[in-house]
């Protein structure tokens, strides 16, 4: 919804979410992407994956974060 971009709504939840799955022991997180937010997913470390797909007719690409036993404190 326009009205809450670029509140860092979407930051909040996903540094959540990440925080979640490290304290689960997860080896890494993936996603399917819209293209046009790659950029955010790009900021947290996740890498690109595969091809460009359709999902709902927008653009998406799978993307992947690998997380280490290390960053868990």
């Amino acid at each position: 919804m326009p009205e809450w971009r670029h509140k860092r709504i979407g930051s909040a939840i996903l540094e959540l979410l990440v925080d979640y799955a490290r304290t689960q022991h997860y080896d890494q997180v993936e996603l399917n992407a819209q293209v046009q937010v790659m950029p955010l997913y790009k900021s947290f470390g996740f890498e690109a994956k595969g091809k460009v797909f359709m999902d709902a007719n927008i653009p998406h690409r799978k993307m992947t974060l690998k997380l280490k036993d290390s960053d868990i404190t």
